[in-house]
């Protein structure tokens, strides 16, 4: 039998038949109806990541590292494979093998990236399209997942192969890849984070070898960690301290991802945007998080808790501080028009728009609360929970546990209560609030004489600040250890423009003699410093809200009516 073929030599107008579609068919059209809605970054790195020499290399490096381990190690087993736990150790290497591509090569690459983008200027290309900087920053993020699901699909049958040796169970191998890749999605958006603050090839050198450090430490850690979690303990799945634990690491991920995540958006927008507001709200949900944890821990565990909360909060918003301070104090016409308005909204919002003087209050006022909140528990529970006799709260306790106004506590903990909630606490939030009044109030003052005279680029109030905290803790200590006679002395007023020694002391031993005069002292120089910056934020201040131009008014009009489900997908559209 001859087969014709239909598709040529037709006649003119002659009805060529349609074949069925068969099931693949239909797959593939609904694929490419999918693909449209795929975000074109993602399709951009998707290709460009998965075809490079260095996405190969390691991956056929890994097949064959995994391959190899897989080999060696039943050997090294021998015939105890048969009726020995072995699990464990082949997973520890397994996991060694996994760690590099997921905690050095994917990270490295996200920061290279976009590092090579901006040196290239193709970034500019894209930032003129319909892509937000938002849309770049999570299109690259995607291509970061892309790229680990290929890894961990090289890799899976290998852990799987650890179960059947015995010694392990299927969570702890589960909890142990999760963690990895947790923790390389925040080097990932740390490497962009990174590659948009570099823009100078000396820069991209020196963070280069600061972002390496911080990669290879974190494949330490994460092998250490895993070390000690598979050989030496297993893991308590039915007991509230280890969901509380997971869920704790979890709220800290998300913070860390969601505040780099805004900060490297931050740096790719136009000048002309507002590049503050959602990240000082980040800023605040991450702390409102860390004080919500402690309160948990607090009362649950007792102990200095609260301390703790204070000494970390004031470096927390002294990292932030050296960013927010350092902000342009002109405001373009666009983010003018979406300042606050009304009396009431200029009280509360106005501390969430961008300027270094806002920027400075609200660290300085985050850090005041931070501080009632610490103070809380001496007002709460020991007045609360004294009885109108001045019983302490330890007596009031019994073998079943404290139960106060229908709040059931362990004796333990109830009287470690007024521990610590003694009344040193407050002070020693007043003690880190002025020394983040003076420190970021003096780089403010010295950043804005510099920007009369020259332009000020996001490293140079970085690099003030780093210099005033360490002239300000490393002169006292110098002059201390170079003196024969004071070399062995204990904490001293000499310290006390030292924030690190002071706040160590303050938090972590016992409330040294000198704290009154620490407070006085420390809280007169934070006022008049406030006092200094007052003229700038008064600028910033009176500054309103303008009118959208009616041209403006339409072309975001036809800018929403373009972003609808019927308007273009991708900026080739």
């Amino acid at each position: 039998m001859t087969t014709v073929d239909r598709t040529t030599n037709l006649d003119p107008g002659e009805l060529v038949p349609v074949l069925p579609a068969t099931w693949w068919d239909r797959y593939e059209s609904l694929l490419m109806r999918a693909s449209d809605y795929l975000n074109p970054i993602l399709v951009k790195e998707a290709r460009q990541a998965l075809r490079s020499r260095q996405f190969i290399s390691t991956f056929f490096l890994m097949l064959a590292a995994g391959w190899a381990w897989s080999i060696l190690g039943l050997a090294a087993i021998g015939p105890a494979v048969y009726y020995s736990t072995e699990g464990p150790g082949m997973l520890i290497a397994y996991h060694l093998i996994l760690s590099v591509p997921l905690l050095v090569v994917i990270p490295y690459s996200a920061f290279y990236s976009l590092w090579a983008e901006r040196q290239d200027r193709t970034h500019e290309l894209v930032s003129i399209t319909s892509l937000g900087a938002t849309q770049i920053l999570a299109g690259k993020m995607c291509g970061i997942g892309l790229q680990m699901m290929v890894y961990l699909s090289a890799i899976f049958p290998c852990l799987a192969f650890t179960y059947l040796l015995r010694g392990l169970d299927i969570f702890t191998i589960m909890l142990v890849v999760i963690y990895t890749c947790t923790l390389s999605l925040s080097l990932s958006v740390l490497g962009l984070l990174l590659g948009s603050i570099v823009a100078l090839r000396q820069r991209q050198i020196a963070m280069l070898v600061f972002f390496a450090l911080v990669l290879f430490a974190a494949t330490f850690i994460d092998n250490t960690w895993t070390i000690s979690i598979v050989q030496y303990g297993g893991l308590g799945l039915r007991t509230t301290e280890f969901w509380t634990v997971q869920a704790a690491f979890a709220t800290v991920f998300f913070n860390f991802f969601a505040i780099t995540f805004l900060a490297a958006r931050s740096q790719l927008v136009a000048v002309s945007q507002n590049r503050s507001t959602a990240l000082r709200w980040a800023l605040v949900v991450a702390q409102l998080s860390l004080v919500a944890w402690i309160a948990r821990g607090q009362m649950i565990f007792g102990g200095d808790f609260v301390y703790g909360m204070v000494y970390f909060s004031a470096l927390y918003w002294f990292v932030a501080g050296m960013f927010l301070t350092s902000e342009s104090p002109v405001l373009s016409e666009r983010v003018k028009r979406d300042l606050p308005n009304s009396a009431l909204a200029r009280v509360f919002l106005t501390w969430f728009t961008p300027g270094p003087g806002t920027g400075y209050v609200f660290v300085i006022a985050n850090m005041l609360v931070v501080t009632v909140l610490a103070s809380l528990p001496y007002f709460w529970i020991v007045e609360r929970f004294r009885d109108v006799t001045g019983t302490n709260v330890a007596a009031m306790t019994s073998a079943a546990g404290g139960v106060v106004n229908n709040y059931t506590f362990r004796p333990q903990v109830v009287a470690q209560m007024p521990n610590a909630g003694r009344p040193g606490v407050f002070g020693a939030g007043i003690v880190a609030t002025s020394y983040l009044a003076i420190f970021l109030g003096t780089s403010a003052l010295l950043i804005r004489g510099i920007r009369r005279v020259s332009d000020v680029k996001l490293t140079l109030p970085v690099l003030v600040n780093l210099l005033l905290l360490l002239l300000g803790s490393g002169v006292p200590w110098a002059i201390q250890m170079s003196s024969s006679r004071m070399r062995n002395w204990e904490y001293s007023l000499l310290q006390i423009s030292n924030p690190m020694w002071t706040l160590d002391e303050i938090c972590f031993h016992s409330a040294p003699p000198e704290m009154p005069a620490l407070v006085l002292a420390l809280a007169g120089v934070a006022v008049m410093i406030l006092l200094l910056n007052l003229p700038a934020l008064y600028d910033e201040l009176k500054q309103v809200r303008v009118v959208r131009p009616p041209r403006v008014a339409e072309e975001d009009a036809e800018l929403a009516r373009a972003a609808s489900p019927g308007g273009p997908k991708s900026p080739w559209d």
